[in-house]
């Protein structure tokens, strides 16, 4: 190799990007293989990494092959890069507060034909003061899903009624009045005249419960 390639070779503004990125994002993988629902994405990252890899020493013969081939190469590599590190970090961006990014979210975390049913399809565009978590634990109990917003009264008859489809019970939130109460008062939601539609396949710790308030229009999903 002539001594001018390998000095461009070495200074390279990728050779950096080069060495580092698929380090990291690998380390990143390793983290989120500790978690069946992720593997998917790191699967569907491995090829892209791979192509990167392989495609590496392409990229530093730019001279060679001319100036289109250097932006072609450019472009794929971007690409790349934002299509892995996308992927391997889905699972770090679960309780953002996007509306829009409600269905990424629902799609990452539905992977059971009971949490599809459970979860509304997406968040009404009039939801004011929206919040959202989405926990995964491997550790039983640890794994919840708590959704939190306020819409109009059309929205919580919608909600009602696919709790009622889904045959959830109207009960009175009596027995863990605690657990929400507090974040409840906070929003000047009034308590009692909530109601609270229970999933029959939720159990008294762990429910999975609808709560509803008319005058208010605010509505809890927790599961």
């Amino acid at each position: 190799m002539p001594e001018s390639e390998k000095v461009q070779h070495k200074i390279s503004k990728w050779r950096i990007a080069d060495i580092l990125a698929p380090i990291l994002i690998l380390v990143f993988s390793m983290f989120c293989a500790a978690y069946s629902y992720y593997q998917v994405m790191i699967f569907a990252a491995i090829p892209v990494l791979l192509v990167i890899i392989l495609m590496r020493p392409l990229y530093y013969k730019e001279k060679k092959y001319g100036k289109g081939f250097r932006i072609t190469t450019t472009i794929i590599r971007i690409i790349g890069y934002i299509v892995v590190i996308s992927a391997v970090m889905l699972p770090f961006t679960l309780g953002n507060n996007w509306k829009w990014y409600y269905p990424v979210q629902k799609l990452i975390y539905g992977v059971d034909t009971g949490t599809e049913q459970f979860l509304p399809d997406y968040i009404p565009e009039n939801a004011e003061n929206y919040e959202v978590i989405f926990c995964r634990s491997a550790f039983p109990g640890a794994t919840r899903i708590e959704i939190s917003f306020f819409t109009d009264i059309e929205t919580l008859d919608e909600y009602r009624d696919k709790a009622i489809e889904n045959g959830a019970k109207s009960l009175s939130e009596v027995a863990s009045r605690n657990r929400w109460y507090a974040e409840m008062q906070k929003q000047g939601v009034p308590y009692e005249k909530a109601e609270y539609y229970f999933y029959p396949n939720g159990s008294e710790h762990f429910p999975k419960v609808y709560i509803l308030e008319e005058t208010t229009g605010y509505v809890k999903i927790y599961y």
